[in-house]
């Protein structure tokens, strides 16, 4: 992002250039159909966030982009830029036929220099009338995109989201997972968790995460989530082991509250694994 940032400066009046060619499982190029929209392609909806969005006569188009945009649990920046990033994919969410929403990712990366990337998320109302509801910004210069799974809906038009990034940890690796839904057409943060994976004198760790919506919308359903600690034994070490084998569960349902406004966890299990995983 920072060098979207100083190519921002050099072209105060700056462009989107949008390549027609990408790669990746599940991706879609900018003149792809729209699933279940007749007549309307993937152009279309990045036109909704680009509205000057116009074929470059390259086989691309372009447009001006203000970054940052938003985040999932922070405003956008006061201060604006418009920069020249190409899109590196389009990567679709399979959201729930029901809610007559869609929901993409578009992978953007300065048109010069493609070292940083910003991945934004966009999410289009298709029930009466074609239009843009909410567009969050996913990373920044120092992190990748999260990977999206769709895990169900809380109710009509709220789809449950999985955004889980990586990073490597002394002797492994940490998942921080975090949950979202769609409240009112944006974007809304739920709750958060993160797992362990690592192996040390004797012993190797596993965390393996749950997530399912259960009962009835009242007006969100719950979401439970149930994360197993796994210890094994590990040859090749003399000294005593800095965990013992064996299997732990922690175990919590994030509840909405009317009066909060928002999911609340029911018990302290998430904090419990978090302390342990610092031990």
């Amino acid at each position: 992002m920072k060098s979207l940032r100083r190519g921002a400066r050099r072209l105060a009046a700056g462009a989107l250039a949008l390549l027609a060619s990408f790669a990746g499982a599940g991706a879609a190029e900018i003149g792809d159909p729209a699933p279940g929209l007749a007549g309307v392609t993937y152009f279309d909806l990045v036109k909704l966030l680009i509205p000057d969005l116009a074929p470059d006569g390259r086989g691309g188009a372009s447009g001006s982009l203000l970054l940052p945009r938003r985040s999932l649990d922070m405003p956008g920046a006061k201060s604006q830029n418009p920069v020249i990033a190409a899109p590196r994919a389009i990567s679709p969410l399979d959201l729930p036929a029901s809610g007559r929403q869609l929901a993409f990712v578009v992978e953007l990366a300065p048109a010069q220099g493609a070292d940083d990337t910003s991945a934004i998320l966009e999410l289009v109302d298709v029930q009466r009338e074609i239009r843009l509801l909410d567009a969050v910004q996913l990373n920044d210069e120092t992190s990748n995109p999260p990977k999206i799974a769709v895990l169900g809906e809380l109710a009509e038009r709220a789809p449950l989201l999985a955004l889980t990034s990586e990073r490597t940890a002394a002797g492994g690796r940490i998942a921080t997972t975090e949950l979202a839904f769609v409240r009112d057409g944006r974007f809304a943060p739920l709750g958060g968790f993160s797992t362990l994976s690592e192996s040390g004198c004797g012993f190797r760790r596993s965390q393996s995460a749950e997530i399912r919506p259960t009962g009835t919308p009242s007006p969100y359903r719950a979401v439970e989530v149930r994360i197993v600690n796994r210890v094994a034994a590990a040859e090749g070490c003399r000294d005593k082991p800095k965990l013992r084998p064996g299997e732990k569960s922690y175990a919590t349902t994030f509840v909405w509250s009317r009066a909060a406004q928002r999911f609340q966890p029911s018990n302290s299990d998430l904090v419990l694994l978090e302390r342990d995983n610092r031990r």
